[in-house]
């Protein structure tokens, strides 16, 4: 198991760009008073859907496609030459109820998932982040379909700070 924290130099590079651009809405959404789940969700999508074009991949989401969503919140994709669809680059689900059945629900999507990028988005409360964590790890490790290297971006939002907003940044790899 690797647990890499935030601002670990080990985070590769689109990793430090996702994680960077989460960390950017925090100012933005108490700027603005996003209020509830829904609009944290759609801005995160709205975001990400944004920065593929910096890495040349396609983004679908219920906020970039009319209402279409594939079996993830967002993902990112590339097409060959001929148009077809030739690799799953990024999926991301997110998951604003702090029960840990709720968000298994999400993350185990993300399991069977053979994307390049694997990133969950949640909240919890500081003394319960531990726990879920490694239900993260849990989860990883018991999945028997799961490749050796595979890499899971977990972004969960601190509930317990109502002063100082800020999201927590963590990569999971199996055991």
């Amino acid at each position: 198991m690797v647990i890499l924290q935030e601002n670990d130099s080990q985070f590769n590079t689109i990793e430090k760009d996702i994680f960077t651009e989460i960390d950017k809405l925090i100012k933005k959404a108490y700027a603005e008073k996003w209020g509830g789940n829904k609009m944290w969700t759609q801005k995160i999508k709205e975001t990400l859907s944004e920065m593929v074009e910096k890495y040349k991949y396609i983004s679908s989401s219920s906020i970039k496609d009319g209402g279409r969503e594939w079996l993830y919140d967002l993902i990112w994709f590339k097409n060959d030459e001929e148009g077809y669809f030739s690799e799953l680059v990024l999926c991301m689900e997110s998951e604003w109820y702090m029960d840990w059945n709720q968000i298994k629900y999400d993350f185990d999507k993300l399991l069977i998932s053979n994307a390049t990028h694997k990133l969950m988005i949640c909240q919890a409360y500081e003394d319960k982040m531990d726990e879920i964590l490694d239900n993260f790890q849990q989860s990883i490790n018991r999945y028997q379909l799961g490749n050796k290297n595979e890499r899971f971006m977990i972004s969960i939002y601190n509930a317990s700070k109502s002063d100082e907003h800020e999201f927590i940044h963590f990569v999971l790899t199996r055991d």
